[in-house]
């Protein structure tokens, strides 16, 4: 730059974004034309709700994608993160169940629930949704309250 040169206003101002705004109801309002949206959640990608605060509403901004590829990578995580949470669900509704069986104190109700949950568990170690370690800590955790239900 000349060392005379006049610099243009955004040089000197960091802009929020200030036009993002939250509704009463609590969903987000964008009140600029050109919005950059998160298609997989339906709202404007450098937010993200904050369902822990109590009361108010509070505003994080992340830094959002830039590049092709990394637009790409977020889309595809959120597309993970709903398929995890099914599978996730599903396993802990099949370990319910053993856990039902057993609190009921019915052995064969416990053994078909607990061939049904232990590969489910399993299945979710083996896709990262819990940890192994995790997985075979309840599958043996199960197995032993089963194991009494016999005596």
């Amino acid at each position: 730059m000349a060392a005379g040169a006049i610099l243009p206003p955004q040089f000197f101002e960091r802009r929020r974004h200030a036009s993002v705004l939250f509704a009463e109801n609590g969903t987000v309002r964008d009140t600029r034309k050109h919005e950059i949206v998160d298609h997989a959640f339906g709202r404007p990608a450098c937010l993200k709700p904050d369902h822990l605060a109590t009361g108010h509403r509070r505003r994080i901004f992340e830094t959002m994608a830039n590049t092709s590829s990394a637009k790409k990578a977020t889309r595809k995580i959120a597309r993970r993160t709903i398929i995890n949470k099914s599978r996730r669900t599903q396993m802990r509704g099949a370990v319910r169940t053993v856990e039902e069986a057993i609190k009921s104190g019915d052995r064969d109700a416990a053994l078909k629930a607990m061939a049904r949950a232990e590969p489910e568990l399993m299945q979710a170690a083996q896709r990262n949704i819990i940890h192994r370690n995790n997985a075979s800590r309840k599958v043996s955790r199960l197995a032993h309250q089963i194991a009494k239900l016999a005596k």
